[in-house]
């Protein structure tokens, strides 16, 4: 039978909450690392210059199509064998960046193919607009939130 209260009781469990936290900070770093491969990655399979498409397209080849455990395996127990350690954490942000870039890098490529040659400025020109809607609405969130929070602080201090 499903024990609610134990349910609910892991939700604070710190164990688990640490597992939360690192997994936040696993997939913000992979992110931002894959991102900053993918570009150039997805710059290079598309260049006519061999000497760049080749082995951008070797690379995205790979890391698409082996398992990402299996990379995983490589990376923290194959490259010690060449003189690489990596602890556990530094192993698995390197896997799942070098994943990431491969199959953002392709999603980077088709983005890119899928602009007509002479509408870039256009195409730059709306996402500028989209950005600054968005900014401008979240901006409007952060002021809301910082008046409803910030009185409540100034009341507390001016009473101290």
């Amino acid at each position: 039978m499903f024990n609610f209260d134990a349910f609910l009781s892991y939700f604070v469990n710190p164990f688990l909450l640490g597992g939360v936290g690192i997994t936040i900070g696993l997939t913000i770093a992979t992110i931002a690392i894959g991102l900053a491969l993918a570009l150039p990655l997805a710059l290079g399979s598309m260049s006519s210059h061999r000497f760049l498409s080749a082995p951008a397209r070797f690379y995205i080849w790979v890391f698409r199509g082996t398992p990402l455990l299996v990379q995983i395996v490589i990376i923290y127990t194959g490259l010690p064998q060449l003189g690489l350690r990596f602890d556990v954490l530094t192993s698995a942000v390197l896997a799942l960046s070098l994943n990431e870039a491969a199959y953002l890098s392709e999603t980077i490529r088709c983005g890119f193919s899928a602009i007509e040659k002479f509408e870039v400025l256009e195409l730059y020109c709306v996402a500028a607009c989209f950005y600054l809607v968005l900014t401008t609405l979240w901006d409007r969130v952060q002021v809301r939130l910082e008046r409803h929070y910030g009185r409540g602080y100034a009341a507390g201090r001016a009473a101290a």
